[in-house]
């Protein structure tokens, strides 16, 4: 359409703005407009932009050594040492970060999940799980009513959800990619509600609804071989510590996985086909409608719930939802087999992309450092984690500024 200027000198570093810029023709296309001239204004209109400018310093691989060691378990692996800061308990650096969570604002725990997802996975690494794993399970533990677990924003829910991202883009693409594909190419719609469409058509639309939602659950429910090894491992943690803690008859079991395989997973990605990668156009406003009627379905079934008051003009579809109640359970039973993971091949050093990832987390951590240290004033601090937070300070305080 056209483009902006932001320049960097005008904006204060870390500070959220949130304002509108008129967007000018490109220059190419005032070369190619013969008498054009952008001084003049020929505007192509206005963009509402929510930017942050973020300065971060990357130092060496050293520098941040004693730093890796705290915070990412690796005996004998690539940049381990004898004298890791972590040696007597190599999950300090994950109990400082479950600390971390408790002061962390919200709109800084999806960027810091962010970063330490892609620092924990990178290639010397390979080591996501050993921060996920206890991230989850420490939530779980913490929650009182299982109907809540993973109902915020916790550097938990974000880690999982950047991990997904991560790791099983190419999964949404096996599983859900041949639907995206056949309703791009629709040329009728499935509105259901009559105060969208016309009475006479909705029989039609509804058929024609049902038919995508059987083949859509048919391709989620054979899929569990080809989800990632390490989701299935995370997803039997998880589901391990639910049982364990509510009971093998708790619904919990089955909310924990489908809280993050469809409400935080394949259902976005319906929605957001081109967000995912999935299509290389953002969808019309008729083709989005079928997803959303798709990933409502799908979402409810994932619920275990059938659709009520709120929307009556689904309820019809509840006759298909009753029927795969016990083929949802099974699909998320299925996910949470753990399988062998297959051993990594780790890289000997770390990228500059990954020293970005490192600088960024450092940047978090020693920004949040003195609302973490005030934790230990705290008389009902698990004494784990006020060792934790002691030795994360002093490791912050060797990284050089």
């Amino acid at each position: 359409m056209g483009e902006t200027e932001i320049h960097l000198d005008e904006i204060e570093p870390e500070v959220v703005y949130d304002s509108w810029y008129i967007l000018m023709p490109k220059l190419d296309d005032i070369m190619a407009a013969e008498g054009a001239d952008k001084k003049k204004g020929n505007s192509r209109g206005e963009a509402r932009l929510k930017l942050r400018y973020t300065e971060d310093m990357i130092l060496p691989t050293f520098a941040y050594q004693g730093l890796l060691d705290f915070l990412i378990p690796h005996p004998g692996g690539p940049g381990s040492s004898s004298s890791s800061t972590s040696s007597t308990d190599p999950t300090q650096g994950v109990k400082f970060i479950i600390a971390l969570d408790k002061v962390i604002s919200s709109t800084e725990r999806e960027s810091l999940a962010r970063a330490l997802v892609a620092t924990y996975h990178c290639p010397m690494y390979r080591a996501a799980l050993s921060l996920l794993i206890p991230l989850t399970t420490s939530e779980i533990r913490a929650t009182i009513h299982e109907e809540t677990i993973f109902r915020g924003n916790s550097l938990s829910t974000k880690g999982v959800d950047a991990f997904m991202k991560l790791i099983a883009l190419g999964y949404l693409d096996k599983v859900i990619g041949p639907t995206i594909k056949a309703v791009y190419a629709m040329k009728k719609g499935c509105e259901v509600d009559p105060t969208r469409e016309k009475e006479e058509n909705i029989a039609g639309n509804f058929a024609r609804l049902v038919k995508l939602v059987e083949q859509l659950t048919a391709d989620v429910f054979s899929s569990a071989p080809h989800v990632p090894a390490e989701i299935r491992v995370l997803f039997h943690a998880m589901q391990s510590q639910v049982v364990l803690q509510y009971g093998e008859k708790s619904t919990a079991r089955y909310s924990v996985v489908s809280s993050f395989m469809f409400l935080r997973h394949i259902c976005p990605a319906l929605l957001n086909p081109k967000l995912f990668g999935l299509a290389p156009d953002h969808p019309t406003e008729h083709t989005a409608r079928v997803f959303t009627l798709l990933s409502k379905t799908l979402q409810n079934l994932a619920n275990l719930a059938e659709f009520g008051q709120k929307e009556p003009y689904m309820k019809d579809m509840n006759v298909f939802i009753k029927a795969n109640l016990q083929n949802m359970m099974n699909f998320l039973d299925a996910v949470s087999v753990p399988v062998p993971l297959p051993a990594p091949e780790l890289a000997p050093i770390l990228t500059e992309t990954d020293l970005r990832h490192v600088a960024a987390v450092h940047r978090h951590l020693d920004r949040e450092k003195p609302s973490v240290l005030k934790l230990l004033s705290d008389p009902n601090l698990d004494p784990e984690l006020k060792i934790a937070i002691e030795v994360g300070a002093s490791v912050l305080e060797k990284v050089p500024h």
